[in-house]
């Protein structure tokens, strides 16, 4: 008689943003793209503000990947995060938005 073993090859590649730093005029919208990186198994993809603290409700997710929101206020300035997660580990990018005011001359 003999015995198969079989075990699973966990892996997770680095997630990547195309930008680290977001400029964006008040009142426009913001939308920041994060390409899901592969690993095995598939990971699983979430954005958080800050330190720890959950996705506000006025933004959104489109995709995997992609957050959104219409209309950036102030208050929407700071640094989001995208988190991948699988058995292999965890993985993030962060990205800095600063929503400034209409420009005048």
């Amino acid at each position: 008689s003999f015995t198969i073993s079989a075990y699973l090859s966990t892996d997770l590649d680095a997630v990547v943003l195309e930008k680290t730093k977001l400029y964006i005029l008040l009142n426009h919208e913001t939308e920041v793209y994060c390409k899901k990186p592969n690993g095995l198994p598939e990971p699983t993809i979430t954005w958080q503000k800050g330190d720890d603290q959950p996705l506000p409700k006025r933004f959104g997710v489109e995709g995997c990947c992609t957050l959104k929101k219409n209309r950036t206020k102030q208050i929407d300035s700071g640094n989001y995060t995208c988190i991948a997660k699988n058995m292999a580990g965890t993985e993030s990018s962060t990205v800095e938005i600063i929503v400034s005011g209409e420009l005048t001359i």
